[in-house]
């Protein structure tokens, strides 16, 4: 397992948790070069804002940018199950008219489910582009909906029901929502967090909802829902999880379907939480493994950070 942290350290990773049956078998934290890649215009001030301190053991704190979509997809499904909305409901019935700029008609049409399978319809300005379920576009400005959506829907400000709902039982005990230092418009808040937190957050996906044997906070059902495709226009993607072993992928930033698996150097069985800069939160059932990821990234010479990483890991994994 030392050449999955030396990729993590190498690949300038924060932190890096590797669980293998609810147990720790890997660990390791890095402080960051001052000099780091520019991998887009702005990318290195805005990772910079994205670093939130340190918790008072020392962990780092950072905003996981998109990885809080899959924990927001959790949240909403625990809503419904509470009675509070319904997947196939318009989302003006919980956001009122005019939550977009498409005609009346157009966002009538748009659901709950359309946010979470990401098949709005909707550009980035929330502006209309297709019917709502025939085109899959990977879009910020229409997800981060959900958050005020699910807010209205349970009468409770995001950090007091993600506190009740989920973080206070898991023991994520430094996650929260914030108000973004950077400017990402639509997308105003980001969960602030560290790699342990987002860890027991992978435990919790895969054991099925439940929580120490004794509490099920989430129900099976709904944990299978997130992770199973969720439309055939990108079968790689859940309910704002991703998904290995399909038979093609449609990249976030589009383009046309790829065919294969996301990762072919990981097990196929793998689902993923995913955000900018690589933060990661990968749940493996067949190898009861979860690993975490915060940090910046780079362009590796030998491949994509997660081929990289998943080949050694894989070639560490227990009973390999």
């Amino acid at each position: 397992m030392q050449v999955a942290l030396d990729v993590g350290r190498d690949e300038l990773s924060s932190g890096l948790v590797v669980l293998w049956r609810g147990r720790i078998l890997a660990e390791g934290y890095w402080t960051l070069p001052d000099e780091l890649p520019e991998l887009f215009p702005g990318g290195v001030e805005i990772f910079r804002a994205m670093q939130l301190g340190k918790t008072a053991d020392g962990y780092p704190i950072e905003d996981v940018a998109s990885t809080q979509k899959s924990l927001t997809a959790l949240l909403v499904l625990m809503a419904a199950r509470r009675g509070l909305l319904r997947l196939d409901d318009p989302v003006k019935a919980h956001l009122g008219a005019g939550w977009s700029t498409a005609s009346s008609g157009r966002e009538a049409g748009i659901t709950v489910r359309h946010l979470l399978e990401m098949t709005s319809g909707l550009g980035e300005e929330l502006d209309y582009q297709r019917p709502a379920g025939e085109f899959w576009k990977y879009n910020a400005a229409a997800y981060h909906r959900l958050l005020p959506l699910v807010e209205t829907a349970a009468g409770k400000p995001i950090n007091d029901l993600t506190s009740d709902w989920l973080t206070s039982p898991l023991g994520m005990s430094d996650t929260r929502w914030i108000d973004r230092k950077f400017i990402h418009p639509g997308a105003p808040l980001g969960l602030a967090t560290t790699t342990r937190d987002l860890a027991r957050f992978g435990l919790l996906i895969l054991a099925q909802g439940s929580w120490r044997e004794s509490l099920q906070l989430a129900e099976t059902e709904d944990i299978a829902e997130l992770v199973r495709p969720s439309q055939t226009l990108n079968p790689s993607y859940g309910l704002l999880w991703w998904l290995n072993g399909q038979s093609s992928y449609t990249r976030p930033l589009g383009g046309d379907p790829l065919a294969g698996p996301l990762f072919t150097s990981a097990p196929a069985d793998l689902v993923a939480a995913m955000g900018t800069f690589q933060r990661r939160v990968y749940v493996v059932p067949s190898l009861d493994l979860v690993v975490a990821r915060m940090g910046y990234t780079k362009v590796l010479p030998s491949g994509p950070f997660d081929e990289v990483l998943w080949a050694a890991l894989s070639a560490a994994a227990p009973g390999r």
